[in-house]
């Protein structure tokens, strides 16, 4: 257990890294990485220690906020609706999931993004070119 704590510990300031070169470079885009940790509940007993892994999500627009506060104030709904809400699902997410990476994957990425923020640094917003999906280290590549 204390392994795992240290690791998510050290997983967190990569995170905070992370979300600190994407609000410079892309304040706009709404991007943010999460650290989340995953674990076999069906199998309890098994010695497996929870693995953490990193979200990057894309926020809700102020426009979908909106709506979905209208949906959730003003209109009616139903008890699953209802239910869902009070345990705090929402049936509309205010995130959208961009990309899943374990944690040698993210490690890897922050590579890219260091390397993009270097160029930034040295050349502004002009100096990157993200035409090039290879290039965008905030693209899922499938």
């Amino acid at each position: 257990a204390r392994a795992f704590l240290q690791q998510f510990c050290r997983t967190c300031t990569l995170v905070e890294e992370a979300n600190a070169i994407t609000h410079e470079i892309r304040p706009r885009d709404r991007l943010e990485f999460f650290p989340e940790v995953v674990t076999d509940v069906l199998n309890a007993d098994s010695p497996k220690m929870p693995e953490c892994i990193i979200c990057l999500k894309r926020k809700a627009t102020g426009k979908q906020r909106l709506r979905a506060i209208i949906r959730e104030k003003v209109l009616k709904q139903s008890a699953f609706t209802k239910f869902m809400h009070d345990v705090g699902l929402k049936s509309e997410d205010s995130e959208q999931t961009v990309a899943l990476l374990t944690l040698d994957a993210f490690k890897e990425r922050m590579k890219q993004l260091r390397d993009v923020y270097q160029a930034y640094y040295r050349g502004g917003i002009a100096a990157i070119d993200f035409s090039c999906p290879e290039n965008d280290p905030w693209l899922e590549l499938t």
